[in-house]
């Protein structure tokens, strides 16, 4: 039994006599259309270190330095999340500056053609295992 509201999400309704389980009982099948309420996603960006690029004195060192200038330019506050959220922001402009950090995103820097090209073979052989042996297939792979 259906309310008439949700009526209008039933799309299918099938009965499956094939499962028995020694009763007069069956399976039903339905399919509905579900709507979902969008939420946004607000993830935090999260920050990598570039690690060679740390090792390099004289980078550290401007980096350092333009650290303490901003730093001096923070004004205490008496609220300590709105004073840690002005610290964070300070390190990350600049290590952004003297690019230290980078968007995590990037991790995949081994990922290139030849790898690309592995997949694709991969892919091809599997999707000439999975088909059938039509005639058009026969027809077809004569030529090759």
């Amino acid at each position: 039994m259906v309310s008439k509201e949700k009526i209008r999400l039933i799309h299918d309704v099938r009965l499956k006599r094939g499962y028995n389980c020694d009763s007069n009982h069956f399976l039903i099948q339905i399919k509905i259309k579900q709507k979902l309420i969008p939420v946004k996603n607000r993830q935090i960006q999260t920050y990598k270190w570039d690690r060679q690029l740390i090792n390099q004195k004289e980078k550290i060192n401007k980096y350092q330095e333009n650290l303490q200038s901003k730093l001096q330019e923070i004004e205490e506050e008496t609220d300590i999340n709105q004073y840690w959220q002005n610290l964070k922001q300070v390190i990350l402009e600049a290590a952004t500056e003297f690019k230290l950090s980078e968007d995590v995103k990037n991790t995949n820097h081994w990922w290139d053609d030849e790898c690309k090209r592995a997949i694709q073979g991969k892919n091809e052989a599997r999707r000439k295992c999975l088909i059938r042996k039509t005639r058009t297939w026969i027809y077809i792979n004569k030529k090759e």
